[in-house]
């Protein structure tokens, strides 16, 4: 689960953990406790998404609080960064 604000230093927190497994794995994040997401957050989220789907794999948001998933929303990236709510959902989504 991630925790706290997706900001620049935030962001960077994730880089490395995300990359670990993008090559290898489908990827719920939970999203639960992000209470902030800035551009650069929003970025390395997209990258690890396009390196998952480059593999046949599947990279899903599981419950982002709303002022997350409205920012997400109005960037346009629920196609990308595919939003669901309940793990039911999310594992659905990656079948």
């Amino acid at each position: 689960m991630l925790v706290g604000r997706l900001d620049t230093l935030g962001a960077a927190k994730i880089v490395e953990p995300l990359a670990n497994i993008a090559d290898a794995h489908s990827i719920i994040i939970d999203m639960s406790g992000v209470d902030f997401i800035g551009s650069t957050g929003m970025h390395h989220l997209l990258f690890t998404a396009k390196t998952v789907a480059r593999n046949c794999r599947t990279l899903v948001l599981l419950n982002p609080k709303p002022p997350v998933e409205d920012v997400l929303t109005k960037a346009g990236l629920q196609a990308i960064l595919p939003i669901v709510h309940g793990e039911q959902g999310a594992w659905a989504a990656l079948s």
